[in-house]
């Protein structure tokens, strides 16, 4: 089961430090923090295109032990080692800002596609690394 859970935050702009405070009753708790979104131009590219970038962090609520820690970058390719990249449709590039605002539908658009092209990395990672320590024990015979 999962549950959404709001205003447990105790920053605002970073990760939990503490989750024990944080009030569930779960096995797990996954922390997704977004630190950037927007178009940007990034220094090899001259057109501005969708940029998402967020953090994730599953831990046991029991024990706050880490079982998977990942930051995705939907949009240009940054070059940063052990960043998730996942490349937009160039549709959604534009080559000067003043297309970009006549095209602001369209952009906006372009930034919602990062939404569930990250979260199915996620499911995707998670479900490829299901650890032993959250499964339950065989049973005895």
């Amino acid at each position: 089961m999962v549950t959404y859970l709001t205003g447990v935050r105790t920053k605002q702009h970073a990760m939990e430090s503490d989750y024990s405070k944080v009030p569930t009753d779960a096995d797990a708790i996954l922390d997704v923090l977004v630190f950037s979104s927007g178009y940007y131009s990034w220094p090899n590219s001259i057109d501005y295109v969708p940029g998402l970038q967020l953090r994730t962090r599953l831990v046991l609520t029991r024990t706050q032990v880490p079982l998977f820690i990942q930051t995705y970058n939907y949009g240009e390719d940054v070059g940063v080692r052990g960043l998730e990249n996942i490349k937009p449709d160039p549709k959604y590039s534009y080559p000067d800002f003043s297309r970009l605002r006549q095209n602001k539908d369209e952009a906006i658009e372009g930034l919602r596609k990062g939404v569930p092209a990250i979260v199915a990395r996620i499911s995707a990672a998670l479900a490829s690394s299901r650890p032993e320590t959250a499964s339950a024990p065989p049973e005895a015979k």
